[in-house]
Formats: structure tokens, sequence, C-alpha cells
């Protein structure tokens, strides 16, 4: 298994490149 904190640090940045790609291709305020 990896170590957890690997584990978390995947994940948030999973979590940003979602987000940046939600504010990238939905139409927004910027």
């Amino acid at each position: 298994m990896r170590s957890p904190a690997l584990f978390g640090a995947s994940v948030m940045i999973v979590s940003y490149v979602l987000i940046f790609a939600l504010v990238a291709f939905l139409p927004g305020p910027f």
C-alpha cells in the first residue's frame, strides 16, 4: 500500500485539476 501522505497529496492534486477543468470549460464569470 502507498503511504497515506502520498495518497492525500494525490487526491488534492486530482481535485485541483477537476476544479480547474470545470472553471476552464464551463461558462463562468471569468
